[in-house]
């Protein structure tokens, strides 16, 4: 049985990738499987607590969060968000952008992993054009 909270956590995940996405979470959620409680912790802590504030605009909390994520170099995680600010009204530019301003406070090696993902992630998304790419340095920056 899902809360009021819960409920609004669903509509806020909804909202970020989409109601097909978001009815396969909550389907985990809801189960009895492995994990399903962690998600649906998650849905309460983080998408009712975190992303429902109004504090923060959430464009502006998307690009926070690719910041933390780059740091981290968690490419599941980055890729999916990535996905939800292009939802959220940011530009491949932008990202990038990102990825630049945190290159020296996360180091060298965080950017090129966000870089790396971050392109595969907008080629497959149908906002970055694949050829030629960093195609010169394909071996440099990902084995």
């Amino acid at each position: 049985m899902s809360s009021e909270k819960s409920e609004f956590g669903y509509k806020v995940l909804e909202q970020m990738i989409g109601a097909e996405k978001a009815a396969s979470v909550r389907a985990t959620a809801e189960s009895d499987g492995f994990g399903s409680a962690m998600v649906a912790n998650i849905i309460d802590s983080c998408f009712a607590d975190i992303w429902g504030r109004e504090g923060l605009s959430r464009r502006e909390r998307s690009l926070v969060t690719l910041g933390v994520l780059i740091a981290r170099e968690t490419s599941f995680e980055l890729a999916t968000h990535i996905g939800i600010g292009m939802r959220h009204g940011l530009t491949a530019d932008e990202i990038e952008e990102v990825i630049l301003h945190a290159m020296p406070y996360a180091g060298i090696p965080s950017a090129f992993h966000a870089t790396n993902v971050a392109r595969e992630t907008l080629q497959k998304l149908g906002h970055l054009d694949a050829s030629g790419d960093w195609a010169e340095m394909e071996g440099v920056l990902k084995p």
